[in-house]
Order: C-alpha cells, then sequence, then structure tokens
C-alpha cells in the first residue's frame, strides 16, 4: 500500500504529463506495459489504479 501512495503522490505532482492517459480509454482499450518482477508492485498497476481512481470520481 505504501508504494501505492508513494506513486500516486508522484502522479499527481504534474496532472497534466498524464491528461492524455485519461482521455485514451475513452476512445478505446489501452495497454500498459512493465518489466518488474512484481506483479502488485509495480508502476503499471500503480498507474492503472490511479486513472481508474481518477475516472470514478470524474464520473459522480
Amino acid at each position: 500500500m505504501q508504494f501505492k501512495r508513494c506513486s500516486f503522490a508522484e502522479f499527481e505532482k504534474d496532472p497534466e504529463v498524464l491528461e492524455p492517459l485519461r482521455n485514451a480509454p475513452r476512445k478505446g482499450t489501452i495497454t500498459l506495459l512493465y518489466s518488474a518482477h512484481e506483479e502488485e508492485h509495480n508502476q503499471a498497476i500503480a498507474l492503472r489504479d490511479f486513472l481508474m481512481k481518477r475516472a470514478k470520481k470524474a464520473s459522480r
């Protein structure tokens, strides 16, 4: 959980960088790749969760 909190904090530092990714799911499926051995603790999973959380907030 600490890994995800740190990752979310990094993503929130410069929200303009992630803007294209926020809009991408509206156009279709996006694929996030990673090369970490750890499936649960890697940037792609953290980014997916971050984007999904933001999308849920935006749809409310």
